[in-house]
C-alpha cells in the first residue's frame, strides 16, 4: 500500500466531509459544501496522479488544495471566528498537517 495516495484519498475525503458537514449543521451553507467537495475531488484527482507516478503535477494539485483548504481554516482559526476553534476546523487542520508530512515523507530506499 502506498502512503502518499492513500493519506491524500482520506484527506480529501475529509475536506468534502467537512464542507457537508458545515451545509448539514447550517443549513445555509451551500458554498462551504461546493468547497469542501470540489477541493476534496481536486485531492483526490492529485492522488490518482501520484498513483500514476506523474509527481510534478500531483504535488501541484494536491498543494494547491492544500493551500486553500488550509489556508481558509487556519484564517477562521485565528480570526476570532465564533466557529474558528470548533471541532470541525481542528479535524481538518490536524487532517491537512497529515498530508502535509505525507507528502513530505521520503520512504527509505530499499536495497536489492
Amino acid at each position: 500500500m502506498k502512503i502518499k495516495p492513500t493519506m491524500t484519498v482520506l484527506y480529501g475525503l475529509s475536506a468534502m466531509a467537512v464542507g457537508i458537514w458545515r451545509h448539514a449543521q447550517t443549513g445555509t451553507s451551500p458554498q462551504a459544501m461546493w468547497f469542501g467537495l470540489s477541493m476534496g475531488s481536486l485531492a483526490i484527482i492529485g492522488a490518482a496522479l501520484l498513483s500514476l507516478k506523474n509527481r510534478f503535477p500531483a504535488y501541484i494539485v494536491i498543494s494547491l488544495s492544500l493551500f486553500f483548504v488550509g489556508g481558509w481554516f487556519l484564517h477562521r482559526l485565528f480570526s476570532g471566528h465564533p466557529d474558528g476553534a470548533s471541532p470541525r476546523v481542528i479535524i481538518i487542520l490536524v487532517i491537512c498537517a497529515m498530508e502535509v508530512c505525507a507528502l513530505l515523507w521520503r520512504s527509505p530506499k530499499t536495497s536489492r
